[in-house]
């Protein structure tokens, strides 16, 4: 395995790397070992193809994901990637595993990141696996359960009401003057974390037996989309796969900068970043707000190698869908996961799908993480009974 930058100069991976300490570009990894399939349980059976090796892994058992076939007519073949089952309830395990278990082998031993909840949640679960102390950093209007679930397993949780940019400051003070190793996720803060979504890409392949025609992933900061990319491309370059599928991303209505930047035809992150959508908007799909997701550049290389799109949902699509997924297929996820039925119908009715295409839609998190949004958008109503009342509640039912 080699560590490489985006310009081709290879520093040594004996260290901890932000970025190309020659000219400061994002790194990456390049490996020779071979990919083996169909062996082992759980992600950490591809160790090869990571940049941890099998030395010092750190796991909660995450990978092994199931892949289920949509009990809906969806103008495809669809299947669900549910990664709300991984030990955490969202893909982000796959993540924190691999930057957990590389800052552990490098001697790490306190770990930090900025998190809107899904990453905080499973960077702490990782640091505590791994024995190391974490500190999270959270903004104004992160949801209290996640705030909870992080501090259960021993982080410190701290709730700023600042922009992603000044928490991502403070980050570089505890970076420098403190000795704390940054787990966020996004591949210029931590590129070996960016390497653990491409696991998706390979169960896949694993379960398919080819690459399907559409990979569609929810958007928040880009990098899983990215990464599952990355993934589809190594097993091209292996000649495990002839063709290569399109990525959809899918985003809020209120936060389609890769929309805007795929029509407008912008690249850098300085570009869509001009757009400067309102990141005061408030939205039930929380895990999609990013004005400026971080791993811009990455997702919209992406999208265009991949000939892929960007569908973009509003909060009540994606809460009708979270309930039907829920009720048809029996996949519980939070509302920014059930967008991939949204999507997957869009594209269908734009006949971009073919009824002989294979799509895949990743939901990438459980909404057991998200309680407080059934309660509050879906008002669930259960009467409470006496024992003959819930008898001829029965009888009605039957």
């Amino acid at each position: 395995m080699k560590l490489v930058c985006d310009w081709g100069h290879e520093p040594s991976d004996a260290v901890l790397h932000r970025h190309c300490p020659e000219c400061r570009a994002p790194l990456s990894f390049r490996y020779e070992a071979p990919l083996r399939l169909g062996t082992g349980r759980g992600m950490w059976r591809f160790a090869d193809r990571l940049p941890t090796g099998a030395g010092r892994k750190v796991t909660l058992g995450e990978g092994d994901t199931p892949l289920i076939r949509t009990r809906l007519d969806l103008g495809c073949q669809a299947y669900w990637k549910v990664e709300a089952r991984n030990p955490t309830g969202s893909q982000k395990d796959r993540a924190l595993a691999v930057a957990v278990a590389a800052g552990l082998a490098r001697g790490a031993t306190r770990v930090i990141m900025a998190s809107t909840g899904s990453a905080g949640m499973s960077c702490a679960a990782y640091a505590a696996r791994a024995g190391m102390r974490c500190a999270i950093l959270c903004p104004g209007d992160t949801p209290a359960e996640r705030l909870a679930a992080m501090w259960m397993n021993g982080a410190e949780v701290l709730r700023v009401d600042g922009s992603f940019e000044e928490l991502m400051e403070i980050i570089a003070i505890a970076r420098t003057a403190l000795g704390y190793y940054e787990t966020t996720t996004y591949r210029k803060a931590n590129p070996y974390q960016a390497e653990g979504p491409k696991t998706i890409a390979y169960e896949i392949f694993e379960e398919l037996g080819a690459s399907p025609d559409a990979v569609l992933v929810p958007v928040g900061g880009g990098g899983t989309l990215a990464g599952i990319w990355r993934g589809f491309t190594e097993l091209a370059g292996l000649g495990l796969v002839r063709r290569l599928p399109r990525m959809v991303g899918i985003q809020n209505i209120h936060f389609n900068a890769l929309a805007l930047a795929l029509e407008r035809d912008l690249h850098t992150d300085e570009e869509v970043g001009a757009l400067k959508l309102d990141a005061s908007i408030s939205v039930v799909t929380k895990n999609l707000k990013h004005a400026l997701p971080p791993d811009t550049e990455d997702a919209l290389r992406a999208l265009r190698e991949s000939g892929g799109q960007v569908v973009t949902i509003t909060d009540e699509e994606a809460l009708a869908a979270q309930r039907e997924l829920a009720r048809t297929d029996g996949i519980f996820a939070e509302p920014s996961s059930s967008v991939g039925l949204v999507a997957l119908r869009r594209l269908a009715e734009r006949g971009a799908l073919a009824p002989e295409s294979v799509a895949v839609a990743v939901v990438t998190g459980s909404g057991l993480r998200e309680m407080d949004a059934v309660a509050q958008h879906h008002h669930p109503a259960i009467p409470r009974l006496a024992v003959g009342q819930a008898l001829d509640r029965l009888r009605a039912h039957a």
